[in-house]
């Protein structure tokens, strides 16, 4: 298990994980309940070699959490009403000429 989460004004280390996004939740989860969202003097750390591959369930699951913030949504959205203008153009420049 490669990344641990140390708060240092705490002392407290979570348990190890595998991958820097999992200890990067229990950063999160830490700054919020023990120190109201603030943050402490804190970090991530590598204690061992990365893993060769990411198991096709923690991938998914990471590709869905990209997939519901906020951000993603707008891009989607404005990439998707990019290309209707294109189209439009598109069709309308064929009409002209």
């Amino acid at each position: 298990m490669p990344y641990v989460y140390r708060c240092e004004a705490c002392r407290a280390a979570a348990a190890p994980r595998a991958w820097r996004d999992q200890a990067e939740r229990d950063q999160d989860a830490h700054r919020e309940r023990a120190h109201h969202g603030l943050i402490p003097d804190d970090g991530i750390t590598r204690t061992g070699p990365p893993p060769a591959a990411r198991p096709p369930s923690e991938l998914w699951r990471a590709v869905r959490a990209v997939g519901r913030t906020d951000y993603t949504r707008q891009a989607a959205v404005l990439l998707g009403a990019g290309v209707l203008v294109v189209m439009l153009l598109a069709a309308l420049t064929a009409l002209i000429r």
